[in-house]
C-alpha cells in the first residue's frame, strides 16, 4: 500500500475520532446544563456534577484550540501572536492555501485538459519522458564526435607533480582552508 494512501486514510480516521468525540461532549454539556438549570435543588452530587460539566468544557476548548492550531499551520500563518482566537481570516487563509498547492487541471503535451487521477499520470509521463535516455546515435557517430573534440590537457611536468605523492605540507595547507567546526 502507497505511504500516501496510508497516510491519508489515518488523517481521515482521526478527524471522524475527534468530531465524534467534539459531538459527545456537546451533547454531554447539554444535558449536563438542563440538569444543574432545572434539578439543582434535588441533586445529591451538585459539586461532582458541576466538576463534570467543567471538565467536559475544558475538553471542548482544548478541542478547539487544537483545530485553530492546526489551521494556523496549514494556513503558514507565522506571525501570529500566542493566545490569538482563531477566527474566520485563519479559516479563509488555510482555504486559499490550500487551493494553491492542489493541482486542478493540467494540460498535457498534445493539449488536452485533464483533471482528477489523469493528473497524476500525466505528470508520471511527462518526468518519465523528460528523463529517460533514448539515444539513436550510432557507435560511428559517437566516435567522429569523440575525434573532434579538443580537450585540455596537462603539461608534462604539471602531470608528474600531480600523479606524485601528497606531501604533509599540501595536506596542512588544505585543512587550514576548511571552516572550523564543519567536516570537510
Amino acid at each position: 500500500m502507497e505511504l500516501r494512501s496510508v497516510t491519508i486514510s489515518y488523517a481521515k480516521g482521526k478527524a471522524k475520532e475527534t468530531s465524534k468525540r467534539e459531538h459527545t461532549i456537546k451533547n454531554e454539556l447539554e444535558k449536563r446544563d438542563r440538569d444543574i438549570v432545572c434539578n439543582s435543588c434535588e441533586l445529591m452530587n451538585i459539586d461532582y456534577e458541576l466538576k463534570q460539566y467543567e471538565d467536559l468544557k475544558k475538553e471542548l476548548q482544548q478541542l478547539y484550540e487544537n483545530k485553530a492550531w492546526a489551521a494556523k499551520f496549514r494556513s503558514k500563518c507565522l506571525w501570529v501572536e500566542k493566545g490569538e482566537r482563531p477566527t474566520k481570516y485563519f479559516f479563509n487563509l488555510e482555504k486559499r492555501n490550500y487551493s494553491r498547492r492542489v493541482i486542478a487541471e493540467l494540460e498535457l503535451e498534445k493539449g488536452e485538459i485533464t483533471n482528477g487521477n489523469q493528473i497524476l499520470s500525466g505528470i508520471k509521463n511527462y518526468f518519465t519522458n523528460l528523463y529517460s535516455s533514448k539515444t539513436d546515435v550510432s557507435e560511428e557517430q559517437f566516435s567522429f564526435y569523440a575525434e573532434q573534440l579538443e580537450l585540455p590537457r596537462l603539461s608534462y611536468a604539471v602531470s608528474v607533480k600531480a600523479d606524485g605523492l601528497l606531501t604533509y605540507e599540501e595536506c596542512k595547507e588544505r585543512l587550514d582552508t576548511f571552516s572550523a567546526g564543519k567536516s570537510p
